[in-house]
């Protein structure tokens, strides 16, 4: 899968634009993976003073939600995580 942006951007008109546009071009193959994404997510700096949040977004079933819960809490207690 590729990845939109290697670090945090700022949620700009124009990036916002290149975003949805990025989402519509995703095609979808199955399988969704989501340790890889978020261990890039919680591994990247966090900006002093700010709660990392993570919007993680999938088309499928997540099996192993306990396996990323107990993951993010080791890297990061204070993340949030919303998915879509």
């Amino acid at each position: 899968m590729p990845v939109f942006a290697r670090k945090p951007e700022a949620a700009t008109p124009q990036m916002v634009r290149r975003a949805i546009a990025w989402v519509k071009r995703v095609e979808t193959r199955g399988g969704t993976e989501a340790m890889p994404a978020l261990t890039a997510a919680c591994r990247a700096p966090a900006h002093p003073g700010h709660v990392r949040t993570v919007l993680f977004v999938t088309d499928g079933h997540v099996a192993n939600d306990e396996e990323i819960v107990g993951f993010t809490q080791r890297v990061d207690p204070a993340v949030r995580i919303s998915v879509v």
